[in-house]
């Protein structure tokens, strides 16, 4: 992908995100990022706050990266709430909701305001970050894992909606466990710090995105202790 091309980032502000906005941006790409909150980048990367959840606010974001650049490049959907530790009966409708929307219908919105685009330009890459948790469920963290299996779901079936247009591609990142704020609040730090880094995952992704490690669309790609496994869509 060209150095300059146009990277917008979801959930840049901490953790996978950022790392991944700081990787893409010293490899030459133009780095736009949008989280909930405040986000400490160094200048030259783009921080936005925008709520994902809200599908108006996602589309007006997206109407604006559109006014200052002609093309964009790749689309990265990694904002994602993990909640607590409850076993599904203790999950209130708060905590549903806000999983729910944050980490599907986020995604969804997301992909929803860049597919036309990337249409129209008949190139561009949309990379969703699951987990292996939407791989394979894990008690106590029950409706996250559901949230995962959903953006995989969604993965696919805008893969084969794209299937008449070769250079476009849309792909689930599914990584194991991530040395993050998540993980800590999860799992406790000791936990946390087995974990591989996020540098190594964002290293990983962006390595995608330049066409190093070739990944066809629909596909999912794990990435376990600094480790790649591709598996392709049915």
């Amino acid at each position: 992908m060209s150095k300059r091309s146009v990277a917008i980032v979801t959930g840049g502000s901490q953790g996978l995100g950022r790392a991944l906005a700081l990787e893409l941006h010293k490899r030459g790409m133009t780095v736009i990022t949008c989280s909930s909150g405040k986000a400490d980048l160094p200048a030259g990367i783009e921080a936005h706050t925008v709520d994902v959840r809200d599908g108006a606010a996602v589309k007006a974001f997206v109407k604006d990266v559109l006014k200052r650049h002609t093309k964009v490049g790749v689309l990265v959907n990694n904002a994602a709430w993990g909640g607590s530790l409850k076993l599904i009966e203790d999950v209130t409708d708060e905590e549903y909701k806000k999983m729910v929307e944050t980490n599907l219908d986020g995604v969804f919105y997301c992909c929803r305001a860049i597919l036309p685009v990337l249409r129209k330009q008949k190139s561009g890459m949309i990379l969703n970050v699951s987990s292996r948790a939407g791989m394979r469920a894990h008690p106590n963290i029950g409706l996250y894992s559901a949230t995962k299996f959903a953006v995989r779901g969604l993965t696919q079936a805008i893969a084969k909606e794209l299937a008449d247009l070769p250079k476009v591609s849309c792909i689930s990142i599914c990584p194991g466990g991530i040395h993050t704020s998540m993980r800590t609040e999860l799992f406790g730090e000791e936990d946390s710090a087995r974990q591989q880094s996020p540098e190594t995952v964002a290293k990983i992704m962006a390595d995608i995105i330049d066409g190093k490690i070739g990944v066809p669309s629909g596909a999912d790609v794990s990435v376990v202790a600094g480790n790649v496994q591709v598996d392709e869509m049915a």
